[in-house]
């Protein structure tokens, strides 16, 4: 189920998670499926540190040592694009606002602490995710959980 708006119905925006301390889940970095709502394996433990090793920010800023986990959310403008022409790029960081927007509400709903952050070497989070930069490309990070 999407409970997020798409121009077009093209779902732009997908959602990758590193788990960092979730009881009953393995650590890694998973993509999220929304057909299936399940979680795959993208990359494994050893390639946490490698992703905080590309979060941008002075130390301090965001304790991201204490996060739970690490909503990624990656887009592909050329889904927007090829029906809405340059229009469909600005529908993608709307989609992924709204996705955004979610994550914070149900996190708060459950009383875990969020912040949003794009302070990420987007180079070595494209490396990472095993994703082009180009046809897929990072937009933006949500840390959850942060004590």
């Amino acid at each position: 189920v999407r409970t997020a708006p798409s121009p077009g119905g093209l779902y732009s925006v997908s959602t990758y998670i590193a788990i960092l301390n979730v009881k009953g889940i393995k650590p890694g970095i998973y993509r999220y499926g929304t057909k299936s709502e399940l979680l795959t394996e993208v990359r494994g433990k050893d390639h946490l540190k490698t992703l905080l090793a590309a979060y941008g920010a002075p130390s301090g800023v965001i304790s991201s040592e204490n996060a739970a986990a690490i909503f990624l959310l990656v887009g592909e403008p050329w889904r927007t694009m090829r029906k809405y022409g340059p229009r469909g790029l600005k529908f993608v960081y709307h989609e992924a606002g709204s996705i955004a927007q979610n994550i914070h509400l149900s996190a708060t709903a459950l009383g875990v602490s969020t912040v949003d952050c794009a302070s990420f070497y987007d180079d070595d989070v494209h490396k990472i995710l095993k994703i082009d930069g180009i046809n897929q490309t990072f937009l933006s990070a949500i840390f959850v959980g942060l004590s």
